[in-house]
């Protein structure tokens, strides 16, 4: 507003918003999902988040607004974590997935 008052506060959250933000948190409830249930990253779950970032390459751009973290740093998480990592029959695929993210948003890396 030119009268220097505040702008009007967003009526939804940026993760319910439509288009590539609303699909980025959408990405990102779906890593964070597989952290929460201390879930094994299977190969079709790494398959489906390398299939979200061809649908959707600007997905991986979202960052949580409450602590600035990315889909990157979600998947990081959960091959880092020796409880719920992949099996080593499946750390190709997590790794493919994590390519797939760097790809689709390479600003992600430095954030």
């Amino acid at each position: 507003p030119t009268d220097g008052s505040a702008p009007p506060e967003p009526s939804k959250s940026p993760g319910k918003q439509r288009g590539v933000w609303g699909q980025g948190a959408e990405l990102y409830k779906l890593l964070e999902s597989e952290i929460q249930h201390r879930s094994s990253s299977s190969s079709t779950f790494w398959s489906s988040i390398i299939q979200f970032c061809d649908r959707v390459p600007g997905a991986a751009g979202y960052f949580s607004p409450k602590d600035m973290t990315t889909p990157l740093h979600l998947a990081c998480q959960l091959i880092d974590n020796s409880d719920i990592g992949p099996a080593p029959e499946e750390q190709s695929t997590a790794l493919d997935g994590v390519r797939a993210l760097i790809t689709a948003c390479p600003e992600a890396v430095s954030r």
